[in-house]
């Protein structure tokens, strides 16, 4: 359900000399151990589904503890992925706002206990994964699209993404204070791991 990193370089490049974001011998994409194939589970223990909502005096961070899901990985190659977060494990740092969270004026849990994603397309690329989904959330299923960064070995598969929803699509409405509005823009970051055995 990743954080984008920005970096600063103190000089500039020569001109005659163009700047390569990855070495020959260093491909943005793991090379994939093509006898990998089979089904993997999620492990809650070690993945992680957060979120970053802002609004004109700050931002929250939150993460769901409760998670479960599955991938499917075919001559070494991630091709399935599916999701499911119990919205009523939210988490944050704060419980007053916890409890709002889980109300009527956000995820209504009590109505829409779960969010799922289920992927319907994987490709691969020099620059990594590009993964293509439904997210179905707030009784709303939308079409998500977001780049993700993924290793595949013979015990394990980890994805790591991140990308931005716009809640009013999926029906979050409320507007926050007149005085400390909330943006409609909601920032996840996915860091999951899947293994062989779970």
């Amino acid at each position: 359900m990743l954080i984008l990193l920005a970096f600063a370089c103190s000089s500039e490049p020569k001109p005659d000399v163009p700047a390569t974001p990855n070495k020959p011998d260093q491909p943005a994409t793991p090379v994939a151990d093509a006898s990998v194939a089979g089904s993997m589970k999620l492990d809650p223990g070690t993945s992680k589904v957060g979120f970053n909502g802002r609004k004109i005096t700050g931002a929250h961070d939150g993460v769901f503890n409760g998670v479960s899901g599955s991938a499917t990985v075919d001559g070494g190659m991630l091709v399935t992925m599916n999701g499911e977060v119990e919205l009523g494990s939210v988490q944050t740092d704060s419980k007053k706002l916890d409890g709002h969270l889980m109300g009527e004026d956000f995820f209504d849990v009590a109505q829409f206990p779960t969010a799922k994603f289920t992927s319907t397309s994987i490709a691969q690329g020099d620059g990594g994964y590009t993964v293509t989904g439904d997210l179905d959330l707030h009784g709303v299923s939308q079409e998500v699209t977001f780049p993700a960064t993924v290793s595949v070995g013979a015990e394990a598969v980890e994805v790591d993404a991140g990308f931005s929803i716009d809640r009013q699509v999926f029906g979050i409405a409320y507007p926050g204070k007149p005085d400390d509005l909330i943006q409609d823009e909601v920032a996840i970051t996915l860091d999951l791991t899947f293994t062989s055995g779970g």
